[in-house]
């Protein structure tokens, strides 16, 4: 957004500040994006401009507000950009400010146009410029004493986006005036004196033996600690004290626990408080909670507490660390790395400060030296690059389209025939399973990814078919030679409303595009809806908006769904000859990816529609709970999350998904509208698989499965990165911990998903970049899907290289992330060539009936059960329930042991994932459990698990999880891998690996089918870990500093030893490969007594570092 409206800013404010020359400073308002008429309205308002940027501007003077109006009237449905700036007068180049308030549409205030929420739901022209010339809300200086914004120039403007219809007028209002230019920085500091109770050497050694902090007195007054203004009070000014010290066990009786910084009567607020800070240990409890702060604001509401823990936002003087949500920015001694001092940001809300409260918890000393609120987003941790001691630039060639017949080729793997229908429609076999129609006996897999980037500039070539179609075919042979035999496609770009013009050409290229799929045993997942519908006021961005639209029944918007749903069923190929409904190629169509997802962001959505939601929400607790109020603020206190909202009135509940209340209401919606839509889809005609429900992990919603969905499907990351604030473009931070440290939570939750009378697929996945334990990857997720017979694995996304592109790491990367393509091997090795076996034995988690309508079945599955998934068979079963006609057909088996559900947790949501959490509940024995599948032989006695201890083996005793050592082995005939944080000797079967020098896989695969002892072409990985050269981390890695990172790109450096058995003969020798399957230096393989000795390191190559080496037979 950000890069949009820069290039607006170049491309158009020369118009403007022409169109106003002669004129002195003033406010501006301007439209632009849309053509049509424009007519000024108040007498203060001058207008100049003509169709598609017009420009209102009034003198904005500072003894009074000024109203600038216009009416107008759009030649099209789109979407009108507004914008309001100030240009100061050319014979003054200083800033001249401008305040901006009550910016309404028709007279109605439009989501913040009162800027009472501060800055939600308006984007900036540059949000990163010195914060004088940032736009920045004041609070008490608008329209009646209220919040506004102030605004210093053209560059830093602030832009609204706001739907209009063709021909119909629409009236645009803003008050300004003008105000004096700050002097210097703006952040507001703080005044602590009431609370100070010591000096710098006191509050950092309660004995004062530690004398060095009496250097920190250089620091007194107005001082940049990280880019925020504190003011440091002068001991000799304030009675010797200076600092607020809060106490620990040795002095909780001597120094208050609590603060409360008063600002009632000052008009205070902005975007964070920033707390420069300490903490020490004299009474080493190790403990890590130090206290609180809780923000008030004037309308009444309280913020949740933001913990102060040592090693997370704040750290030891004495001992100091680099946490990742707090700065060291002062040290009185470098070379002995002692007297520090910590920057902590915390995030206000987007309203005026009543006051900040602070309290500790007696733990450690815990000392506050300054404290200030800013509108700047200053790093809050200290930023590390990669050390190239120990990293190498990859082998990443410019062409990465995979070389057909190279080792990287992987349609080999590969089984379902060519062309893609072949074998009739892909269905639900009597097994569960997925298997073709005419071949009905045979179970199915199918290695997928989530394809939208390529089909996205496929479509921008509607200008030029024949080159669309020319990429379009060279792609589809690729996607196969990638050894992918399925793609999950998105193309919103072809619904985009604006370009209805354009719809068929796109067309022609998506059918051309779906049969050259077909030509390459390519099958297509179809999800009928992503994001856009067509509707004529979508806005990219606010999709949520739309899917709760949808969810709540708005007729437009129902309308949209179905009329897209249609028009792509309905559409007929000329180059197949059949209508995607009748169309083979097509495995299954979804319904509407991630629906629920949007309905625990009720927060960002705009202001009429959650009124309208908490409207609807508040009746429907009226009569769940017979009109008894305080029935329901019974049960409110009992959820952790919403216990301190007031409950007024019923829509007051709190909203969210850790609420079971909101959930059961949600569920009831959703089962009303996917009934709707599954009518929908079989009235076309349609005889395929309809599958739905990939997000929110409750048994509620495996009920909602159970009733609509033939084939059961997941999403599911680890480690996926989200935003530290909303203002930015992308993310800045990814968890650093373990998968395996995890116990796989992620898959073994998705797993409890299955329903055992069907098939089950994960639509997206992925172990995401900048992870420090992404070659956990490949051995992990991949393994354990094969043993539970998923059906496919969709890599989320865009996964095959065509052509040029920037070769840099992004959160999801494949096509030139070495690590995850080597991952991709494995995948194709023991899931879709089945390497690794189904279970042995199975158990079945039933559902009783009476449970599914319990508040327990509203809340995430229990942790502990899912992990049975890590053991044997695993999936669910819902009684009494009607099912789809695709299912009734199965033939199950019993399972070898039944079990009910226990325990519980809470959802997590963020902007585009959600995972579980621990909730506190009674958990699920699994040491006791693991006792009773002992005693029923599905564990047999030389099976090593150990539950106790965090070790997981499968009954087939292919797949090792160890949680403690954070490391998995797979041991098949034709494949066998090592993931290891702590690496060690390891023997899997014929492969044995010796040593490795640093954290990592190391795996190898048969590439001719045969057995590892028998084979005579073979890949060997080994993953370390991945950067790009231009990149700045915290110290622990989660948090970037560099958002736009830049290439090379790094692989860590490792070399490894192992030993393969072998019953080939002759030499062999083995070959690093560049990322499209190309040879590179022949290493020589010694062989001794059948062994092949496997010896070497990643890097020191001609042409970079590598993931993968082809090891060969030469005679």
């Amino acid at each position: 957004m950000q890069n949009i409206i820069a290039t607006i800013t170049l491309l158009l404010f020369a118009l403007a500040t022409d169109l106003f020359a002669a004129r002195p400073a003033g406010a501006y308002m301007v439209v632009h994006g849309i053509g049509g008429e424009c007519r000024a309205v108040s007498e203060q308002t001058q207008l100049r401009g003509k169709s598609g940027y017009y420009t209102a501007a009034t003198i904005a003077k500072p003894d009074g507000w000024k109203e600038l109006k216009i009416r107008f009237t759009p030649e099209r449905d789109g979407l009108a950009n507004i914008e309001l700036f100030t240009i100061p007068d050319r014979n003054k180049p200083e800033p001249a400010p401008v305040l901006f308030d009550n910016f309404r549409v028709d007279g109605k205030p439009l989501d913040n146009g009162d800027f009472e929420g501060g800055y939600a739901f308006w984007f900036f022209g540059n949000i990163h410029k010195p914060q004088k010339f940032s736009p920045k809300i004041l609070y008490g200086a608008g329209v009646d004493d209220s919040a506004c914004m102030r605004i210093f120039d053209r560059e830093n403007l602030v832009l609204k986006k706001v739907p209009v219809r063709a021909n119909v007028p629409v009236e645009f209002s803003v008050w300004a005036k003008s105000c004096d230019a700050p002097d210097g920085n703006q952040d507001i500091t703080l005044d602590l004196k009431k609370f100070f109770n010591t000096d710098f050497v006191a509050a950092t050694s309660i004995d004062g033996t530690r004398k060095i902090m009496r250097k920190f007195k250089s620091k007194i007054g107005r001082t940049d600690f990280g880019g925020v203004i504190f003011d440091i009070a002068d001991p000799a000014k304030n009675g010797g004290v200076c600092v607020v010290s809060l106490p620990c066990k040795r002095n909780a009786d001597i120094f208050e626990k609590k603060i409360e910084i008063d600002l009632f009567d000052k008009a205070v607020g902005g975007r964070y408080l920033y707390l420069l800070h300490t903490a020490t240990d004299p009474d080493n409890t190790n403990d890590l909670n130090l206290g609180e702060v809780v923000v008030e604001t004037f309308d009444g509401f309280k913020t949740r507490p933001t913990f102060i823990q040592n090693g997370r936002n704040i750290s030891d003087c004495w001992k100091p660390e680099y946490p990742d949500n707090c700065r060291r920015v002062y040290i009185a001694s470098k070379k002995r790395n002692i007297g520090a001092l910590f920057l902590t940001r915390i995030k206000l809300p987007p309203k005026r400060i009543k006051s900040i409260k602070i309290r500790c918890y007696a733990t450690r000393f815990w000392s506050i030296f300054g404290a200030t609120v800013s509108d700047k987003e200053a790093e809050i941790s200290n930023a590390f690059s990669p050390d190239m001691k120990s990293w190498s630039k990859a082998d990443i060639p410019e062409n990465l389209e995979i070389i057909e017949n190279s080792a990287l080729d992987l349609s080999p793997f590969l089984a379902t025939g060519m062309p893609a229908g072949k074998f009739g429609r892909v269905a639900v076999s009597e097994r569960g399973t997925l298997c073709f129609e005419k071949k009905p006996q045979e179970d199915i897999r199918f290695k997928s990814f989530g394809l939208s980037g390529v089909v996205e500039e496929l479509l921008e070539l509607d200008s030029d078919i024949p080159k669309a179609k020319e990429l379009a075919a060279r792609y589809a042979k690729l996607v196969r030679l990638n050894g992918y035999n399925l793609v999950r496609i998105k193309f919103d770009k072809l619904k985009k409303h604006t370009e209805r013009d354009r719809r068929a050409a796109r067309y022609e290229i998506i059918d051309f595009l779906f049969s050259e799929f077909k030509k390459n045993g390519v099958y297509v997942f179809l999800p009928l809806a992503w994001y856009d519908l067509g509707t004529k006021d979508y806005i990219r961005g606010r999709h949520d908006e739309l899917k709760m639209k949808v969810m709540f029944g708005y007729p437009e918007a129902r309308a949209a769904w179905r009329e897209t749903a249609l028009e792509q069923l309905e559409h007929f190929n000329k180059y197949t000859k059949l209508k995607w409904k009748d169309d083979p190629v097509i495995l299954s169509v979804e319904l509407f990816n991630e629906f629920c997802l949007a309905m625990d962001r009720f927060d960002k959505m705009p202001v009429p529609l959650q009124a309208d939601v908490r409207k609807r929400w508040g009746e429907w607790l009226e009569k769940r709970y017979g009109g008894d109020i305080e029935k329901l603020r019974n049960f409110h206190k009992t959820l952790p999350v919403f216990a301190n909202i007031k409950v007024e009135k019923f829509e007051d509940a709190g909203i969210g998904f850790r609420n079971p209340d909101w959930l059961r209401f949600v569920k009831e919606l959703d089962d009303a509208f996917m009934d709707d839509c599954v009518k929908l889809v079989r009235g076309t005609g349609y005889a395929g698989i309809i599958s739905q429900g990939n997000m929110v992990k409750t048994p509620a919603w495996n009920a909602l499965r159970s009733r609509i969905t033939d084939l059961v499907i997941g999403n599911t990351y680890f480690a996926h990165p989200w935003k530290s604030t909303p203002v930015l473009y992308t993310e800045d931070l990814c968890p650093q911990e373990s998968s395996f440290g995890e116990t796989l939570s992620n898959w073994t939750t998705s797993a409890a998903m299955r329903l055992f009378d069907r098939p089950f697929a994960i639509t997206e996945y992925n172990h995401c970049y900048w992870n420090k334990y992404r070659y956990e990857f490949g051995a992990g997720f991949p393994a354990y899907s094969a043993f539970q017979n998923f059906s496919f694995l969709t890599l989320h996304s865009d996964a095959v290289a065509m052509g040029q592109f920037p070769h840099v790491m992004l959160p999801f990367e494949t096509r030139c992330a070495p690590i995850s393509r080597a991952n991709e091997v494995l995948s194709s090795a023991f899931f879709v060539r089945g390497d690794v076996k189904p279970a042995a034995k199975s158990v079945r988690l039933r559902y009783p009936e009476n449970y599914l309508e319990s508040d327990e079945a509203f809340k995430g599955f229990g942790l502990e059960q899912t992990r049975i998934a890590l053991l044997t068979g695993y999936a669910a079963q819902v009684d009494n329930r009607p099912k789809p006609a695709a299912v009734r057909a199965v033939k199950t088996t019993r399972a070898d042991l039944e079990i009910r559900p226990v325990g519980s947790s809470s959802i997590e949501s963020r902007a585009w994932f959600q995972r579980l959490n621990p909730d506190g509940s009674k958990g699920f024995d699994m040491p006791a459990f693991e006792k009773a599948l002992r005693q029923r032989k599905i564990l047999t006695s030389d099976n090593i698990t150990d539950t106790a201890h965090g070790v997981y083996q499968t009954d087939t005793k292919q797949i090792t999880l160890d949680t403690a050592a954070r490391s998995c082995l797979v041991a098949t005939d034709f494949s066998a891998a090592a993931a290891m944080e702590k690496p060690k000797n390891a023997k899997l079967g014929a492969f044995e690996i010796k040593s490795l020098s640093c954290s990592g896989t190391l795996a190898v695969v048969s590439l001719d089918g045969k057995k590892l002892t028998d084979s005579k072409h073979m890949l060997l990985v080994f993953s370390t870990a991945e950067r790009n050269r231009v990149s700045k981390f915290s110290q622990s890695g989660t948090m970037r500093f560099i958002l736009r990172e830049e290439p090379p790109i790094l692989l860590a450096k490792g070399e490894f030893s192992a030993e393969l058995a072998t019953n080939v003969g002759g030499k062999f020798a083995m070959y690093p490969l560049a990322l499209n399957g190309r040879r590179r230096e022949k290493l020589a393989i010694e062989t001794e007594n059948g062994r092949l000795k496997l010896e070497a390191k990643n890097y020191g190559y001609e042409n970079g570092a590598v993931a993968m080496f082809e090891i060969v037979a030469e005679n």
